[in-house]
């Protein structure tokens, strides 16, 4: 009975792991010092949450026109510090 028990209890299936990721928003054109920062000039983009920069915005409509405090590149990620809405 031992040796029955040990052979149903093996699963050879490997397991599917599932890989996480969040959405971050990236910049759909360059987006200049000043420049406000609007749900028209980024994208939603799904990442690993090792590949996050700053604190990211995960929605468009989190964005409020604030004015980028730095160039932020054509598909880099927009943060919430590179349009100044970080929590302190």
């Amino acid at each position: 009975f031992v040796g029955i028990v040990v052979l149903l209890g093996q699963n050879n299936e490997p397991t599917a792991v599932e890989a996480r990721t969040v959405k971050v928003l990236v910049a759909t054109e360059d987006i200049d010092i000043g420049d406000p920062v609007t749900p028209d000039v980024v994208e939603v983009k799904e990442v690993d949450p090792d590949a996050v920069t700053g604190t990211r915005f995960s929605d468009p409509s989190q964005l409020t026109g604030a004015p980028a405090l730095y160039p932020i590149l054509t598909d880099t990620q927009v943060s919430q510090e590179s349009v100044g809405l970080w929590q302190r």
